[in-house]
């Protein structure tokens, strides 16, 4: 592996500045998820003392008829043009019941669906045919109105009056009984003055002409035979509450049963939310905004949020029951982070118990979605990105600039000492290094080994000539001891001078074994 390679592979390493950075931006929205969290609190509890000045209605219980309350006027004339975006209680199969407060006047639209109407035969009793009762009663006095009629259109209601066993005409109720494709539908507005603290609306239908009709749907609830007791938003919290709902922001109170006590928003004339333009800039923002989020999820995975616990996501919308059975609730405030179901958005929900006298009469929720804080965390992990990737390519540039240079100096330094020294033992010059590091001083210290070979190489080139005078001298020794010895026998001197040249001569040649052994070292 090369040292490019490696180098390059080290400053692989560099890519922990991701991660840091993921992390640190994770612990920074930690932070800021619970500051929102501890200031929403704090404003639960200074909305809660306000709340708690109106006069909210005891706990009514589950058996409830609840109206929720619409800004728009409706138009009784039996159609469901005026009831498109409002919630359809189901009463039986085929039966659905939508109910309304506008001003000071209840409206009901009944929906049958149904291929067969046995309308009043005047020659028999109302008992006989398709109606309706509405009855309303607060335990001491009870009202009920009969609806029926010979045939689509508005009708007569009247009024049942017990004690007489008769129908009275009234002109409380303003009804409208209209033929769809699927059936029939009765639509009804009555003033609230006239209600009372229960409603019930019965639907009784004649099985065969000319036979008695019997109940077959009812709004009623309760087991008993009181009927439902009706429930609607209190107009006094429509300001307080108002003033606290943003784009971001919600807020709505809740009966201990989950149903709201604040008057919702105008649903009926606000225009569907339109979808962002598909531009190139957009579709670009959205990409890197996933992007981001999923980098962090990689990079510094934690634990998933629990799903958004209620059917609606925003709170001043709803027109019926909220599940509170859903939600943790406890005898204290509590805020939870939950993730919305597009799964792109978290909201924090805040829940704050209000008791009247020690009993609980609400709950108030409020609701901020985190879209502000994605924004932010967004904004920080692009930086962080951003920062990361230049300082990524930065280090990497100028490693592999590093790498390369300090390749070309060893491969020069590699040629330098292969070319210093031929083939036939011969030292050419070596220019040493002038880097003051590690690679220099590895560059002298060839020079100075060079040095010392040329130095060797210089000795043995004249070792020859040196050899070849040295013994001559003592081959002359030699030479002329013998022939001393030879013409003087008896001569001792003579003899031992012959053996010092012979111990020389073994001296010499010693020298050069020694020499011929450092030649094939080198």
């Amino acid at each position: 592996m090369g040292l490019r390679t490696q180098l390059l592979l080290v400053s692989l390493t560099t890519l922990l500045l991701p991660w840091a950075g993921c992390h640190y931006v994770q612990e920074m929205e930690q932070a800021l998820r619970q500051n929102q969290s501890q200031a929403l609190l704090q404003q639960a509890r200074l909305l809660g003392q306000l709340v708690q000045t109106a006069d909210l209605p005891p706990d009514p219980g589950s058996a409830v008829f609840y109206t929720p309350r619409r800004y728009q006027p409706v138009q009784v004339d039996g159609y469901d043009d005026d009831w498109q975006n409002h919630l359809s209680t189901t009463l039986a199969p085929g039966v659905s019941l939508q109910k309304a407060l506008y001003n000071d006047h209840l409206y009901l639209l009944l929906k049958v669906a149904t291929d067969r109407i046995q309308y009043h035969d005047p020659g028999l009793d109302f008992s006989h045919s398709d109606h309706l009762r509405f009855t309303t009663h607060d335990g001491q006095e009870q009202r009920q109105w009969v609806l029926f009629t010979s045939g689509p259109g508005q009708l007569q209601a009247y009024q049942w009056l017990r004690q007489r066993r008769e129908l009275h005409p009234s002109q409380a109720l303003k009804v409208w009984w209209q033929e769809t494709h699927s059936g029939f539908n009765v639509e009804i507005r009555i003033a609230t003055r006239a209600l009372k603290d229960h409603l019930v609306l019965d639907l009784y239908r004649a099985q065969q002409a000319g036979q008695p009709a019997v109940k077959t749907a009812s709004s009623r609830t309760s087991p008993s035979g009181q009927g439902d007791r009706w429930l609607q938003p209190i107009p006094a919290l429509a300001g307080l509450l108002q003033d606290q709902r943003t784009h971001q922001l919600d807020a709505v109170l809740v009966s201990p049963q989950g149903w709201p006590l604040s008057p919702q928003r105008d649903w009926v004339s606000q225009p569907p939310e339109l979808p962002s333009p598909t531009t190139p800039e957009n579709l670009l923002n959205e990409g890197m905004s996933r992007f981001y989020r999923l980098l962090i999820d990689l990079l510094t995975p934690r634990g998933s949020q629990s799903p958004w616990p209620l059917s609606e996501e925003e709170l001043s919308h709803a027109q019926g029951r909220f599940e509170v059975e859903r939600l943790p609730l406890t005898d204290t405030a509590r805020a939870g982070w939950y993730q919305l179901q597009d799964q792109r958005r978290s909201a924090l929900l805040v829940s704050q118990p209000l008791y009247d006298g020690g009993t609980l009469s609400g709950y108030l929720l409020l609701s901020q979605t985190g879209d502000a804080l994605i924004s932010l965390t967004n904004d920080a992990l692009r930086r962080v990105t951003h920062l990361t990737l230049g300082v990524l390519g930065l280090v990497i540039a100028t490693l592999v600039t590093f790498a390369s240079s300090l390749s070309w100096r060893i491969r020069k330094l590699k040629r330098s000492a292969e070319d210093a020294i031929s083939t036939d033992g011969k030292v050419h010059p070596f220019q040493p290094s002038r880097h003051a590091d590690e690679i220099g001083d590895l560059s002298r210290s060839y020079h100075h080994l060079l040095q010392r070979v040329q130095g060797y190489t210089e000795y043995l080139e004249t070792l020859n000539g040196k050899l070849a005078h040295e013994l001559r001298t003592p081959l002359a020794i030699v030479k002329s001891s013998l022939e001393l010895a030879q013409s003087c026998p008896g001569q001792t001197e003579y003899l031992q001078r012959a053996e010092a040249g012979i111990e020389r001569l073994r001296q010499i040649l010693s020298a050069m074994s020694e020499a011929s052994r450092v030649e094939q070292t080198i």
